[in-house]
């Protein structure tokens, strides 16, 4: 799972590599980290099907991605902590679902038609 712009607002540990969300958003009109950049979108999509594909290697028997209560593919489907100004956004649900999909579809490549995958 990856938490987004929502990381770290109670606490004081910080992430090496900063804190981004698809627009920099930790909830309407609430600054908090950076804009996700096209190179930051795509090496995440990577990194959800390099963690799926190390799961069914280690024997896990299934993989569930996070997509609710605020943590990242969530702010991508709401329009007050989504307001890029690209593909990844949009006036519908489906529209903004964009980057859920493409973290679906990366990890199925990576795990195969068979192994379980929860959304």
């Amino acid at each position: 799972w990856h938490v987004g712009s929502v990381a770290n607002m109670f606490n004081d540990w910080a992430p090496e590599t900063g804190i981004e969300g698809p627009s920099g958003l930790a909830a309407p009109s609430t600054p908090r980290g950076e804009t996700m950049s096209d190179e930051a979108i795509a090496d995440t999509i990577a990194a959800y099907a390099k963690a799926a594909a190390e799961s069914k290697r280690l024997g896990f028997d299934t993989v569930e991605i996070h997509g609710a209560h605020g943590y990242l593919l969530d702010q991508f489907f709401w329009e007050g902590t989504n307001e890029r100004p690209d593909h990844f956004n949009g006036a519908t649900i489906k529209e903004r679902s964009r980057f859920a999909a493409e973290v679906v579809k990366a990890i199925r490549a990576a795990v195969g038609p068979a192994f379980p995958v929860i959304l």
